[in-house]
Order: structure tokens, then C-alpha cells, then sequence
């Protein structure tokens, strides 16, 4: 029967084309661990950009005039964030964030904002990881159905980050739009 055969030769050639690329493979580059605790990672005019996209979970509002929280009537919907921010030093930044956001009612309206922000947040370093804590300040347009409006927002935010290397990290975080 000729098919085993064929099966056993190409069995063979696999075994040896791939056998063949570790007799020639580059042997492996020193490791370098940027950002080591005691390393100074980023310095003054260091820039960066950043994006995000997310959840979005209404909570509850605070009014002043009855002195009651009360919901928001409010499904959950979706934000995204574009973040430009500089380095003072190897733990504090400042910049701006444009932030934009909707969600859907009961009757399925939406509700959008977008806050613009001017940020700091401290980046408390630990190893390759950082524990950023932020606080934004800005103004916050929102529209639903006829009623437009521009308020004041404050927005705290805390995260837990893994520095892949100096030019990328990846983030999770949690913020508090007030």
C-alpha cells in the first residue's frame, strides 16, 4: 500500500525541516529587564498617548437641592478616552483627556456626554507593574433628547498596570465620573 509510505515520508520531512531551524536559530539576546524597581524608566518631556475603551455602569447621582441620591434610570452603555500626557518625572504626569460616552434608557433614548479633562496621576511603581492614581478636572457636555447641558466633572480613577516595556503598558482601571 502506498499510502503509509507517502504518510511515513512526510512525517520524515517534517521532522527534519523543523529539526533544521534549531541547528541555525540565533542564539538567545541578554536579557533586558527595563524598568526594574530603582530604574528610572521615564524622564522630564517624556510623552506619550494613550486610548481606551470600555464599560460604562451608571450609578447613582447626588442632588444637592433634596439632599438624596437617587438613580439614574440608566442601562449600561460604552465610553472611549484618548489621553495625551507628559512626565514631570519617572512617577508623575500631567496632560488632557477627551473622554466620550452614551447610554440607553428605558424607552431607548440615548444619553451622551463629552468631558474634556486636564489630569495628573502619580504612578507608583512596583517592579515591572505600576499602581497609577489620577485625578481629572474639566467640563462635561451632555445631550438627551432636547435637553443639552455643560457641567463641571471630577473624575478619580486608580488602576493596576504591567509595564511590557517602556513604550507600552497595559492597564486596567476603574474611575469615578462626578
Amino acid at each position: 500500500m502506498i499510502f503509509p509510505t507517502i504518510k511515513r515520508i512526510f512525517l520524515l520531512m517534517i521532522t527534519v525541516f523543523a529539526g533544521n531551524t534549531l541547528l541555525f536559530a540565533d542564539p538567545p539576546a541578554p536579557e533586558e529587564n527595563p524598568g526594574t524597581e530603582g530604574e528610572v524608566v521615564h524622564v522630564l518631556g517624556d510623552q506619550a498617548f494613550s486610548f481606551s475603551l470600555g464599560g460604562l455602569i451608571p450609578l447613582f447621582h447626588y442632588r444637592f437641592s433634596t439632599e438624596n441620591f437617587e438613580t439614574t434610570n440608566l442601562f449600561p452603555g460604552a465610553k472611549g478616552t484618548l489621553q495625551y500626557f507628559t512626565y514631570l518625572t519617572n512617577t508623575i504626569t500631567v496632560g488632557v483627556e477627551l473622554s466620550g460616552g452614551l447610554a440607553f434608557t428605558p424607552n431607548f433614548n440615548i444619553y451622551w456626554f463629552l468631558p474634556l479633562m486636564a489630569k495628573a496621576t502619580y504612578r507608583l511603581p512596583i517592579g515591572n507593574f505600576e499602581i497609577p492614581l489620577s485625578l481629572a478636572v474639566g467640563v462635561n457636555f451632555q445631550k438627551y433628547l432636547d435637553w443639552s447641558r455643560a457641567d463641571l466633572i471630577i473624575k478619580p480613577e486608580a488602576g493596576f498596570a504591567f509595564r511590557i516595556d517602556p513604550d507600552f503598558t497595559l492597564c486596567f482601571s476603574v474611575g469615578w465620573w462626578l
